[in-house]
């Protein structure tokens, strides 16, 4: 009941900005950097209009329902579906701007969109016209075609785990026993590659990313009937949350460093919603008020294994002290050194040596309880991080 509560309100926050024009929401855009070459104007992205239709169907109202096929309708066309094109099988960010205007596509569209079309057909396609279960159909084949075709390796986390869920679940769909053996094998070689690196993600310790992984991950762990992959999907929620717990700093509700790749210095309150989520609300670490639901988690049955559950209670004081490879073939350059003291006090973390990035917290440090301040070092090119 209360996670309903939360659907609802997230779902109507989405549908305040539904535009009857694009059919899809319309978001503002402020200054981008990756990929597109739109800044500061009002865009309808694709990604959250597949995201924004398929909460809709879960919703069960008739309304919504007709709104939804409205939704997915238009946004299924804007695939590029011709296989001779290098964009095959993925669309382009925003309604306004083309594949070919972008700079460059972004190929993991084939990936998240896979996901969410998975969503929509495993849950509602009896409910949907059977021209547009079709045309679902085909995009989600081609979303596979296109991640096949790319073959991302184990080192880019989220984006193999993603698209290993994907490829597992339209196999197992679609009754095609080729791709399911592509997705069990991704996975696979994920799992072993994970084992061997200090049995932690590449992505290492991600706010954002490891996030990413559990949600995937539990989708492959429910929905995923192979024994073979339950075991090994298991195995790797534990990693991710395992890795939660290592660095969650219950002083300071913050998910402490160094981070491999992190959008913000301070814990969000999405982040803190999805920790509470896991943890069935037995710890509270966001206000209702702020709690901040996504969408997607209505298909999503998260559950932080008991064992870890008092990490986010209590500060038990711990160091972290892990090498490991963050890059294809183990090569000597992309070895890291992840360390990292948690007291009551404080937390800090560091890489030993690491690149800088825009993404990459390389060291971060947060005191002060309640009140939390933090300390960060970055390097700035022209005031951005370089």
């Amino acid at each position: 009941e209360q996670n309903r509560a939360r659907f609802e309100k997230a779902l109507a926050t989405v549908s305040a900005r539904y535009d009857v024009k694009w059919k899809g929401p319309a978001s503002e855009l402020g200054s981008a950097r990756y990929h597109t070459t739109l800044s500061y104007t009002t865009v309808h992205p694709t990604r959250d209009a597949f995201g924004y239709a398929a909460a809709l169907l879960a919703s069960g109202r008739e309304a919504d329902r007709l709104r939804a096929i409205e939704v997915l309708d238009n946004v299924v066309r804007l695939q590029d579906q011709e296989p001779s094109n290098a964009t095959f099988g993925i669309w382009s960010w925003y309604m306004e701007e083309p594949l070919e205007k972008m700079s460059p596509p972004d190929w993991n569209w084939a990936n998240f969109f896979g996901k969410e079309i998975l969503q929509v057909l495993n849950h509602h396609a009896e409910r949907l016209p059977a021209d547009l279960v079709e045309r679902l159909r085909m995009a989600l084949r081609c979303a596979c075609l296109s991640i096949f075709r790319r073959n991302m390796g184990c080192y880019y986390t989220n984006i193999c785990i993603m698209g290993a869920y994907v490829t597992l679940a339209a196999g197992q769909f679609m009754n095609w026993p080729d791709m399911f053996a592509y997705g069990k094998s991704i996975f696979h070689k994920f799992y072993d590659t994970t084992r061997a690196n200090s049995n932690t993600f590449a992505e290492y310790n991600s706010s954002t990313y490891t996030v990413v992984a559990i949600e995937d991950l539990t989708r492959i762990f429910n929905e995923i009937s192979d024994p073979e992959v339950h075991v090994w999907a298991e195995a790797m929620l534990d990693v991710g949350w395992g890795t939660a717990a290592q660095y969650f700093h219950a002083p300071t509700r913050q998910w402490c460093g160094p981070n491999s790749r992190s959008y913000q210095w301070l814990a969000t309150p999405r982040t803190l919603s999805f920790l509470q989520l896991g943890l069935e609300d037995t710890v509270k670490l966001v206000d209702e008020a702020d709690f901040d639901y996504d969408l997607g988690w209505a298909y999503i049955d998260l559950k932080c294994p008991e064992k870890y559950r008092s990490a986010f209670k209590t500060c038990e004081p711990h160091d972290v002290d892990l090498t490991f490879y963050t890059a294809d073939g183990g090569l000597e350059s992309s070895r890291e050194h992840a360390t990292a003291h948690l007291c009551n006090e404080y937390a800090l973390g560091s890489w030993r040596n690491a690149i800088t990035w825009n993404q990459r917290r390389n060291l971060l440090a947060y005191w002060g309880g309640e009140h939390t301040r933090f300390l960060g070092a970055t390097v700035l090119h022209d005031l951005y991080d370089f």
